[in-house]
């Protein structure tokens, strides 16, 4: 091997230094600790910028923090109250724990009682707008 192939300058302190032979042809820092720290941070970065690997940790933290949260009594008095229970059909518990993003029974039912909430202000809604506009075909506004 050239003399010039077997040293190189580090990419983070630019001396020279001699690489691993078990690496030799990708080793861009050398062994001293702040470079090796900053080879670690530039590679993680270079992971978590890959479209695959956007949310690995981001989702762990934010189900594990919403399962370990115990509801507060109002929740459960709230919950109570409702008349409608989970269906038990297993296709939509599947949607379900898909759409929430847990197997949990406890996210399941709050993304199901989301979805139902967020359903009937949509009904709510259309069904306000369609009466307004038979009020107004009934009165004759916006008739030419």
């Amino acid at each position: 091997m050239n003399e010039k192939h077997e040293r190189r300058r580090c990419r983070s302190c630019k001396k020279l230094f001699t690489p691993d032979p078990r690496c030799r042809f990708h080793q861009s820092f050398c062994a001293e600790a702040a470079c090796r720290k900053t080879s670690k941070v530039e590679s993680q970065g270079k992971w978590r910028a890959k479209a695959e690997n956007l949310w690995h940790y981001r989702r762990e933290k934010i189900f594990a923090k919403l399962g370990s949260q115990a509801p507060n009594r109002a929740d459960l008095a709230a919950r109570r109250e409702r008349d409608e229970k989970l269906p038990e059909d297993p296709v939509i518990v599947g949607i379900l724990a898909v759409l929430s993003g847990s197997k949990r029974q406890v996210l399941i039912e709050e993304t199901y009682w989301n979805l139902l909430a967020a359903g009937r202000e949509i009904l709510r809604n259309q069904a306000k707008s369609t009466a307004r506009a038979g009020a107004r075909r009934a009165s004759g506004v916006g008739r030419p």
